[in-house]
């Protein structure tokens, strides 16, 4: 087999007090807080950006951004951009944000594989069926499609979860749906209130570590 593999929308999400305890305050993250801590500059954001009370949506020409009560939510426009996005921009911002306390942390890395040979049916099948596993005999059927789930701790501060399953990719270019096959890998911290944010720091100062295992891990697909 010959498989295509790209990395597609990558994000990271920041989880403040308990859901539904309000901790951020939305209505800060304005064009001047944004600007003035060099996280996105007024000319990058995008005229149907929102700035709300409760929510603050920002649409920039590098990343995008969505702030709530309880969650921060980042991605870059083009996943080039995702290293220096987490590891300059958004060490930017948590070091400017008020002295919040951060329960969760989740850096999210998504990849979308195909063989132009090969339907998605077919090839979740030969990448996942398992004849030994009493369940496959339940899905027989020609259109029945597999995955897997996984997780493991990577040490004592990551947990890094992996689901894969057949999912329809919208492509932006020709406005239609194709089928892929998602590798969606979720490296999560559960983070301690006596110094989340320095713990943040420190673990968006790895970057490279959780990227490079998505790498090795992707590689091994074949």
């Amino acid at each position: 087999m010959s498989l295509i593999k790209d990395l597609k929308i990558p994000s990271l999400v920041l989880l403040a007090n308990k859901p539904g305890i309000s901790s951020f305050s939305p209505a800060m993250f304005n064009q001047y807080w944004l600007h003035s801590n060099d996280i996105i500059q007024y000319e990058e954001i995008k005229e149907h950006s929102l700035f709300s009370p409760e929510v603050t949506q920002v649409i920039s020409d590098k990343l995008n951004f969505i702030a709530t009560r309880d969650q921060l939510q980042f991605a870059p426009v083009d996943p080039s951009f995702f290293k220096d996005m987490v590891t300059v921009k958004c060490s930017k911002f948590i070091t400017a944000i008020p002295e919040i306390i951060l329960t969760g942390l989740g850096i999210n890395f998504s990849y979308y594989v195909h063989d132009e040979n090969i339907n998605t049916i077919e090839l979740s099948k030969r990448l996942f069926k398992n004849e030994s596993n009493s369940i496959a005999s339940f899905f027989s059927e020609d259109d029945s499609k597999f995955g897997m789930y996984a997780s493991k701790n990577i040490n004592s501060d990551i947990r890094l979860k992996l689901d894969i399953k057949p999912v329809d990719l919208f492509d932006a270019q020709t406005k239609t749906l194709e089928p892929r096959i998602q590798f969606a890998f979720n490296f999560h911290s559960d983070l301690k209130v006596e110094n989340s944010k320095e713990k943040v720091l420190e673990i968006f100062a790895e970057y490279s570590q959780w990227y490079s295992i998505t790498k090795t891990i992707m590689d091994s697909v074949i």
